[in-house]
């Protein structure tokens, strides 16, 4: 896992600065599944992605 730099943005409701860490870890087979997940309903919906075919754990 590391770390990385200080993440700002501002809620768009409000306007309000907000300031977070954000943490990666490196993706394991066994976290396929939730991956998938949580990609598939996303790329169903077609909005807010570059993919255009659902995964599979298996690919």
């Amino acid at each position: 896992m590391r770390k990385c730099p200080l993440l700002q943005t501002r809620d768009v409701d409000t306007g309000v600065k907000i300031e977070m860490d954000l943490l990666i870890q490196e993706a394991r087979p066994d976290d396929a599944e939730a991956i998938v997940d949580i990609f598939n309903p996303i790329i169903k919906a077609g909005i807010y992605t570059v993919f255009d075919a659902p995964f599979t754990v298996e690919a």
